[in-house]
């Protein structure tokens, strides 16, 4: 069994207590780090959720106006179905009238026949299909 000096006994302490002032960032030297890469990764999430609100309040503002407007844009023609696949596994439906393009769910997709002509009614603003009708064949766009 080995004793310690008084002064060991006292040094030992002192060191134990000089830890406790050093701030964590010393003891730990990857920690400065860790805080500049979660600094940098919340500045690009704070960014991204700035962009995605932009775009939700853009069309929460847009939806007013069409009912505001009180008016619908007409396009007849010939429609066409369009599938874009966007990876393997799913696919966007699109229904096509000359230059007005509305994307669909599934069931509105296959309600629609290929090449038929149709008239698409849609709000001026955001572009939502409000109503389709069978068209006679002819070829205008009216607003």
């Amino acid at each position: 069994m080995t004793s310690t000096s008084g002064s060991e006994g006292m040094e030992k302490e002192s060191a134990r207590d000089l830890i406790g002032d050093v701030p964590e960032t010393m003891l730990v030297p990857l920690y400065g780090r860790a805080v500049e890469t979660q600094r940098a990764d919340g500045i690009g999430v704070t960014i991204c959720n700035a962009a995605l609100v932009g775009l939700l309040a853009r069309h929460w503002l847009r939806l007013p106006a069409d009912i505001r407007e009180g008016r619908a844009i007409a396009n007849s023609g010939e429609l066409e179905r369009v599938i874009k696949p966007v990876s393997r596994r799913v696919m966007q439906y699109m229904i096509r009238v000359r230059e007005a393009e509305v994307m669909v769910n599934k069931d509105v997709f296959e309600a629609f026949e290929h090449q038929r002509p149709y008239i698409l009614y849609r709000a001026p603003y955001t572009g939502t299909l409000l109503s389709a009708d069978r068209g006679e064949g002819s070829e205008r766009s009216s607003q």
